[in-house]
C-alpha cells in the first residue's frame, strides 16, 4: 500500500493542527502544510500529491483559491482540492466548486465527513502498488520541504547529499556538523522527509536554549514531586517526538550531567524521567547537529567521548558558504524574492558589482547571514536595482577577489540615455502592473498585453523580472 500524500495551503496554525491530527490518526496519510500558493506550486510540481486541501482567507483570497483551484483540475494528473472557508459564503462556495473544488467547508469544520472526504479521494492512491520514491531535487538541486529551502548545487553539496540519500531510509542516528547558519537543521529536515517516518511529527529541539538545571526535565520529563515547583506531571520533549523525528540542535550544549541520561536513551532507547524510577520507550529517529569539532570536544572533556561515538553512527559535514562560492548567485536571487514578497515590494535586480561583492565575502554567518543582507538591501533599495551602497560596511571592507568563472550572474541593462531609460522604466512597470493584474499567470498577462506568450517571456527576460536559468517563483502558481 503506498503514502498518500497531502498538502494543505494556510497560514492558519490552529487549522494546520486540527486537520494534522486528523490526517494523523490515518497509517496511510500524511500531511504537508505550506504558507502560499507559490510554494504550494512547486511542492505539487513533483508529482505527488493525492489532496490539496486550500484555506480562503484574507490573505488568500476567493479570486487566487478559484484559479489555483482550477489549474489543479487541468492538470495532466488532476489533484482534487478542499475547500476550506472562514464563513459559509454561498457564491464563493459555486465559484470554487464551478473551477473544480471538490467541496467547501466552513468552520467549525465537519470532523467526520472531513476525514470521510480525506479517505474517499486518497483511496485510489493509498491503494496503489508501492513506487521508489522521485527525487527531491530540481534541475538546479533545489530541495523544496514546505518552507524551507535547501541547495544542493555545488560539488560539495552533492556529494553530501548524495549521501544522504543512503542513510536516510535507514533508522541510524546521524550526526550532523557545521558553521552556524550553513544549513544543518535544512539538511536534519531533508533526512526526515527522506525517511519512512515523514509521516510523522519531526520535532527540534533547540539544547542551547535551555536552562541547564531544567535540561534532563525539559527533554525527559517529570513526575509530580520531583522537585521544587514540580506541582504537576511533565511529558518531556523524548515523549512528544513519539515514532517521528528528534532533532536536537546544538548537542554539545547539553551540560556533562545530562550527557549520561541522552547516552542511555540513545544506546537502551529507554529513559527515565525525573523522580520516576520506571523506564519510558525512545521511539523516535534522532539527529543531532553541533557548530564545533565534536570529537574534539570529547578530546577535552567537554563533552562525553561514549555518547560521541552513540552520535556519530553516520555523520555529514555542511561546509561553510565560503566554500560554496558557487551558490552565492542562485542564493542571493532566491532572497530577493522572498525578501520582496515579505515587505510586499517589487523584486528588485542587483548589479555587477553588488553580486561581485557576495561572491567575495567570507560570510562567517553563512546563508542565514547573506539572507538577512539580503533583506536588509531589499528594504533600503527601494524599486531599484541593489547596489553597493545598499550593502552592510562589513561587506565593502572585504579586499576584492576573483569570483568563480562560472558564478550565476544577475544581469543589469546597460546605461542609456535619458530618454530611453524612461522608455525603458515605463515599460518594465508595464509588465509588473500587469503580472501583478493577472496574480502572475504569464499567459493570463500575454493576452491582457495584446502580445503572445513567447514574445512576454522574452520581456520578462529582459526586463530582468524572471530568473536567469528561466526559473520565476514568483509565477509558478500560473504555470502549473
Amino acid at each position: 500500500m503506498s503514502l498518500a500524500h497531502l498538502l494543505m495551503v494556510s497560514r492558519d496554525a490552529s487549522l494546520q493542527s486540527h486537520v494534522g491530527d486528523i490526517v494523523a490518526a490515518k497509517r496511510h496519510c500524511r500531511l504537508e502544510s505550506v504558507e502560499d500558493l507559490d510554494l504550494a506550486s512547486v511542492r505539487i510540481r513533483r508529482g505527488d500529491v493525492s489532496l490539496a486541501l486550500l484555506k480562503v482567507s484574507a490573505q488568500l483570497p476567493v479570486s487566487d483559491g478559484v484559479r489555483f483551484v482550477n489549474q489543479l483540475a487541468t492538470l495532466p494528473r488532476p489533484v482534487p482540492a478542499l475547500v476550506i472557508m472562514e464563513n459559509d459564503d454561498a457564491e464563493a462556495s459555486l465559484s470554487l466548486v464551478k473551477a473544480g473544488a471538490v467541496e467547501c467547508m466552513s468552520r467549525p469544520l465537519n470532523t467526520s465527513r472531513l476525514s470521510m472526504l480525506i479517505d474517499l479521494l486518497t483511496a485510489r492512491d493509498r491503494a496503489a502498488p508501492n513506487r521508489p520514491a522521485k527525487p527531491l531535487a530540481g534541475e538546479d538541486g533545489e530541495v523544496v520541504i514546505g518552507n524551507d529551502q535547501l541547495l544542493i548545487s555545488s560539488p560539495t553539496m552533492r556529494s553530501v547529499a548524495e549521501q544522504v540519500r543512503a542513510v536516510a531510509p535507514l533508522d541510524a542516528t546521524i550526526l550532523l556538523t557545521g558553521e552556524t547558519g550553513s544549513g544543518k537543521t535544512s539538511l536534519a529536515r531533508w533526512i526526515h522527509q527522506l525517511s519512512p517516518r515523514s509521516a510523522q511529527r519531526l520535532l527540534t529541539v533547540n539544547c542551547g536554549a535551555l536552562p541547564e538545571t531544567l535540561i534532563e526535565s525539559e527533554l525527559f520529563g517529570h513526575v509530580r514531586g520531583a522537585f521544587t515547583g514540580a506541582d504537576r506531571e511533565k511529558k518531556g520533549k523524548f515523549f512528544e517526538a513519539q515514532a517521528g523525528t528528534l532533532l536536537l540542535d546544538d548537542v554539545n550544549c547539553i551540560p556533562l550531567a545530562a550527557q549520561a541520561a541522552l547516552l542511555r536513551a540513545v544506546e537502551d532507547r529507554v529513559y527515565e524521567p525525573v523522580g520516576s524510577n520506571g523506564s519510558q520507550p525512545f521511539q523516535a529517529r534522532l539527529i543531532a547537529t553541533c557548530n564545533l569539532d565534536l570529537r574534539q570536544e570529547a578530546l577535552a572533556g567537554r563533552f562525553r567521548a561514549d555518547l560521541y561515538f552513540r552520535l556519530n553512527v553516520a555523520s555529514f559535514h555542511v561546509p561553510p558558504l565560503r566554500d560554496r562560492r558557487d551558490e552565492i548567485g542562485v542564493l542571493a536571487q532566491r532572497f530577493l524574492e522572498l525578501s520582496a514578497r515579505r515587505h510586499a515590494l517589487a523584486c528588485p535586480g542587483i548589479s555587477h558589482q553588488a553580486l561581485q561583492q557576495l561572491i567575495t565575502y567570507d560570510w562567517p554567518g553563512n546563508i542565514r547571514e547573506l539572507q538577512h543582507v539580503i533583506e536588509r538591501a531589499v528594504i533600503l533599495c527601494g524599486n531599484c536595482p541593489v547596489e553597493l551602497r545598499h550593502l552592510p560596511e562589513q561587506l565593502l571592507e572585504t579586499p576584492s577577489r576573483s569570483a568563480p568563472a562560472d558564478a550565476p550572474a544577475i544581469m543589469l541593462p546597460p546605461t542609456r540615455s535619458p530618454l530611453a531609460q524612461a522608455r525603458w522604466d515605463a515599460e518594465r512597470t508595464a509588465l509588473e502592473v500587469a503580472l501583478h493584474r493577472n496574480q502572475n499567470n504569464r499567459t493570463c498577462t500575454a493576452q491582457d498585453l495584446g502580445i503572445s506568450r513567447a514574445a512576454l517571456y522574452k520581456k520578462l527576460q529582459k526586463y530582468g523580472l524572471v530568473r536567469p536559468e528561466g526559473v520565476d517563483t514568483r509565477s509558478v502558481a500560473g504555470e502549473l
